[in-house]
């Protein structure tokens, strides 16, 4: 299955609603509550771990899609690489006191470029053994997370909106990252073919 980017926004919806909505004044009934409330019994450091766990749930579910399958993708690996990457954001921008969406971006970087290090399995069309993996293009640039567009405040989903927009820029920007493999069983035509990594090929 090809990433999808309404998975990955189902991921995340839940982890930016707290569960101090009550049934009174919650915009989204119907969607479940995960970012975790920060109050006395919860510490900074808790809740920045907290917040990294919810993304790292996201993600993987998302990346589960891959294809082709990268065992660090579907495995948790580039999950647990976003996860150190957005604890350590968390944790500057609580220590200088100033939000810089840079850390945050360069976050997802490095999420993908563990998948480009280690990904190194086959896609789907080009199966073994007349092909063998050749090696993998990191996603261009970094994604477009700020500004990012306002949600509407008629809305009726602005947990499911907010989600989306934001996996919306993950999601192009992570698809632009490739995969290439070789003919192996005719080397005289040195055939490659690349696939971006939600499955295209790239003609």
């Amino acid at each position: 299955m090809a990433l999808a980017q309404a998975t990955l926004t189902t991921a995340l919806a839940p982890t930016f609603k707290s569960p101090d909505f009550t049934s009174e004044n919650d915009p989204e009934p119907g969607l479940a509550a995960q970012l975790p409330s920060r109050d006395d019994s919860v510490s900074v450091e808790q809740h920045q771990s907290l917040c990294a766990d919810n993304w790292k749930s996201a993600v993987d579910t998302w990346l589960a899609e891959m294809n082709p399958p990268h065992i660090v993708a579907t495995g948790g690996e580039a999950g647990n690489t976003l996860k150190t990457a957005l604890l350590s954001a968390f944790q500057t921008w609580y220590a200088n006191g100033v939000w810089d969406c840079e850390p945050l971006k360069d976050a997802f970087v490095t999420m993908g470029d563990k998948i480009t290090a280690d990904g190194k399995e086959n896609h789907t069309s080009v199966p073994l053994p007349d092909w063998a993996w050749d090696g993998n293009t990191a996603p261009v640039g970094k994604p477009a997370l700020c500004p990012l567009p306002s949600v509407s405040e008629n809305s009726s989903t602005p947990f499911t909106d907010a989600a989306d927009i934001i996996a919306a820029e993950i999601h192009k920007w992570l698809i632009t990252g490739t995969s290439s493999y070789k003919k192996v069983t005719d080397p005289g035509k040195d055939t490659i073919r690349t696939f971006t990594w939600d499955g295209e090929e790239v003609v």
